[in-house]
């Protein structure tokens, strides 16, 4: 994958905005594993890799808030095809850069490798629209055929969420993988990240005092979301709601919902002195699993690494993190009785991690340094939560 961007229009490009060539495809003998990851002078991210097995024909996006990036800086969102004459119906949830109308929808035929982007319009010093609640669906070609397809959402840069300790003082790009709709689940279990305040001091675990930001898409807006028990109201655009915290959160609903986690900057909201803002989409609960292999990684210049696992109680005794059962920060979930928050921390490396216990477990995986992040979900089942048993009576 790769986040495209071209001059705007009056200047010969399309502003970023359109058809490219300029997809990756990762093929092996063998089951791996894969994400990708952007970096370069006070920018960093990173996502989780789904496979063309898992992908799915009906997608919504979350962005970040597209705010104050110190320059150019824009919501982004894109599909790819894995077959020749796809079509997919784009319904922008506001005004794209090249003047594509909010809430209308328009269709697109891809080539196997192609990826249509859209853009967010925004002013020369990055403050724009934001994408969040985008759709992007794949749909019946002349012959009748529909594929399936990955979407991808994030930000070209931005200050990242405003969330009530203050506004972030860096600024960063994002970018992850959207979970297909049939993969969405009803359940999901959040935990704070842990800080960082330099290499020497690598891993602080008073991860409580991280402020973060929420967000939950809902297809229906007719959904009922909790939080810890209490109705989320607020729903903006019909299609999310969003909450800071900087505690441990149980999210359940009614219907199928996404759900994304924001870190924030350095400034106010982060008791450590390194970090940007990030975003990483987060597995239900439903999508648990019991084995995931991860990258630990230095790049742009990260300090510390961390994975941050939301396990049940039980299952706490058999995880192993590279083989090991010992761990910088282990304590039980507040809202949801039975489960466990278990953080294990390293001075930054480039190395693979294995992670594996006899209960299914959720995870993310980052990193932070100065003026840098990045994070992605660490390891995912991707089932189609959809499927409908059917039982045949003879």
């Amino acid at each position: 994958m790769i986040v495209v961007y071209t001059m705007f229009s009056n200047l010969g490009g399309n502003g970023g905005e359109g058809l490219f060539g300029m997809s990756i495809h990762i093929v092996s003998d063998v089951p791996i594993v894969a994400y990708a990851h952007i970096f370069g002078s006070v920018s960093s991210g990173a996502t989780m890799l789904m496979p063309v097995e898992s992908w799915g024909y009906s997608y919504m996006s979350i962005n970040s808030q597209q705010i104050d990036a110190g320059g150019p800086g824009f919501s982004w969102v894109y599909a790819i095809a894995q077959h020749d004459n796809t079509v997919i119906q784009v319904t922008p949830s506001v005004t794209t850069r090249l003047g594509k109308p909010a809430g209308v929808p328009f269709n697109i035929t891809l080539q196997r490798g192609q990826i249509y982007q859209f853009i967010g319009q925004s002013d020369a010093g990055g403050n724009g629209n934001q994408f969040t609640g985008s759709t992007v669906k794949s749909i019946a070609n002349a012959a009748g055929d529909c594929y399936p397809i990955a979407v991808f959402s994030g930000s070209s840069r931005t200050k990242g969420e405003q969330v009530p300790c203050g506004s972030s003082s860096g600024r960063d790009n994002d970018m992850q993988q959207c979970f297909p709709t049939q993969a969405w689940g009803k359940r999901y279990l959040t935990a704070p990240f842990s800080t960082s305040s330099g290499p020497s001091t690598a891993v602080i675990l008073n991860a409580s005092t991280f402020q973060t930001k929420v967000k939950v898409a809902v297809k229906d807006p007719t959904t009922v979301v909790r939080r810890n028990g209490i109705i989320l109201t607020g729903l903006i655009n019909n299609s999310y709601y969003q909450f800071s915290s900087n505690t441990a959160d149980y999210i359940e609903s009614d219907k199928p919902i996404m759900v994304a986690q924001f870190m924030s900057g350095a400034a106010g909201c982060n008791s450590g002195t390194w970090g940007d803002p990030e975003m990483v989409f987060l597995s239900p609960v439903e999508q648990a699993i019991k084995r995931v292999g991860f990258y630990r990684n230095t790049r742009q210049s990260i300090y510390a690494n961390y994975v941050t696992v939301i396990i049940p109680t039980a299952g706490v005794s058999s995880l192993r993190i590279d083989g090991s059962a010992t761990f910088n920060y282990t304590y039980t979930h507040p809202n949801l009785p039975g489960y466990s928050i278990v953080v294990k921390g390293w001075q930054a490396a480039q190395a693979q991690c294995q992670m594996y216990s006899d209960s299914a477990f959720t995870a993310i995986t980052y990193g932070l340094g100065s003026a840098e992040s990045y994070a992605y979900n660490a390891g995912t089942y991707l089932n189609n939560l959809n499927a409908i048993s059917h039982t045949k009576y003879t």
